[in-house]
Parts: structure tokens; C-alpha cells; sequence
């Protein structure tokens, strides 16, 4: 299916949520935010219990690389572990996919440092910049970093439709096989990250100016 053919599809196809005129939360939630053409620093400069990971989450092309940039430039005591970067270190260039368990051993000593250097006042906030859209990974993921000593976890998932993703993979260098994003979004269509998994809060995000988090234990429809 070409991307024309699939935006006809997505634009044809029911919304499953409505936003708020509010710029941040689903209409049913009580929501502390204020409007803002920065939405993403008045979500993360909010209190939270420290230390605090932030956990990207969304297809190649979501966005996530950007947001992770945006919110270092707001905060640069943010420290950013990115499995793409750790690939390039370890195996000299991030296209190189190269044992995982390398690339895992790599992510578990960047949580524990990064928890030491938050306890040290160094470091703020952590941010974990993978795809993480099959449930076992993020569960995976939030097990190691619950076990590394982080005490409070924001999912952040980046839903632009599909056919967004699918164009910006087009424009890249180096792209990902479109059956690939794919198999990917079945994957995180078929089982949509939840605070169920171990999350203490959760953020949908479809734009930049449309976000909506989701406190406590409960869950907001996407």
C-alpha cells in the first residue's frame, strides 16, 4: 500500500478519541497544566519523584530523536541514553544492529550512572530514547530501570498516523524497510503501551500542541 493510499484510509477512518479545546488532557481528566506554546517543558518541568526516566516510545519517524533534542534544550541537566548512540559506540556506526545483549549490558550501566549522578544533583532526569513498541521490551525496559534505582517512570509515545511516519522514513538517510514500520506498528496497535506495564504516568502525544497525560492508575482511550 503506497502512503497516498493509506492517508485516504486513516482520514476515512473513525477518530477513537476527542481532545479538549485544553492543549494537554483528555477532556475527563483533571488536569494542572496551563496552555503553552511549549507544552513539553511545562509537562517534565512539573515535580516529580526523583530519580525520573523518561521512556520514549513510537515508530521509526515518530518524532522521538526530535522530542528527545527539544527536551535537552530545555533542560540540559537531562541526561540522554539512546540505543542508536550506543550502537555507534559500540560497533562504530548506528545502523549496525550487533548483539543486543551488547547493546542492553551498555543500556543497564547507563541507568545505574545515570541514577548515581541524579542522587549527586549532576543530572535531573534521564531520558530513554528507543522504539520500545512491543510490550516485553518496554516491560523489559521499565524492569531495568525500576531495578537501577529510577523511582518514577513517564512514558512518553509519540502516535503521529501512520502514513506520517511511513513519509518521514522516506526523506531519511538511512531508512528502515517500510514492511519493518510495518510489523512494528501491528505490534503497537495490538498491544498499546499501558501504566499497567509499570508506568507512573503516560502521555499520548498525536502533536506537539494535542497531549494528554495520564496520572495515578488509571487510562485514557487512544
Amino acid at each position: 500500500m503506497n502512503i497516498q493510499n493509506l492517508k485516504l484510509l486513516q482520514s476515512l477512518a473513525p477518530r477513537s478519541h476527542s481532545l479538549s479545546t485544553h492543549p494537554f488532557c483528555h477532556p475527563t481528566t483533571p488536569s494542572p497544566y496551563h496552555s503553552s506554546t511549549h507544552p513539553l517543558h511545562h509537562l517534565f518541568t512539573l515535580p516529580t519523584p526523583t530519580p525520573h526516566l523518561i521512556l520514549l516510545i513510537g515508530l521509526p519517524g515518530s518524532g522521538k530523536s526530535s522530542v528527545a533534542a527539544r527536551l535537552l534544550q530545555e533542560c540540559p541537566e537531562r541526561r540522554l541514553i539512546s540505543t542508536d548512540r550506543i550502537r555507534a559506540e559500540l560497533f562504530g556506526d548506528e545502523a549496525v544492529q550487533g548483539p543486543w545483549l551488547k547493546v542492553w549490558k551498555e543500556v543497564e550501566k547507563q541507568f545505574q550512572q545515570t541514577v548515581q549522578q541524579i542522587s549527586a544533583g549532576m543530572v535531573q532526569a534521564a531520558i530513554y530514547d528507543a522504539t520500545n513498541v512491543v510490550r516485553k521490551q518496554r516491560r523489559e525496559a521499565i524492569a531495568l530501570a525500576h531495578s537501577s534505582g529510577f523511582n518514577y517512570i513517564t512514558g512518553l509515545w509519540l502516535n503521529p498516523p501512520l502514513w506520517v511516519c511511513l513519509e518521514r522514513n522516506e526523506k531519511r538517510d538511512r531508512q528502515v524497510p517500510p514492511p519493518i514500520i510495518l510489523d512494528m506498528h501491528r505490534s503497537l496497535i495490538g498491544a498499546p503501551p499501558a501504566l499497567e506495564e509499570g508506568m507512573d504516568r503516560l502521555i499520548v502525544v498525536h502533536n506537539c500542541s494535542a497531549m494528554r497525560p495520564v496520572d495515578g492508575s488509571r487510562t485514557e482511550p487512544t
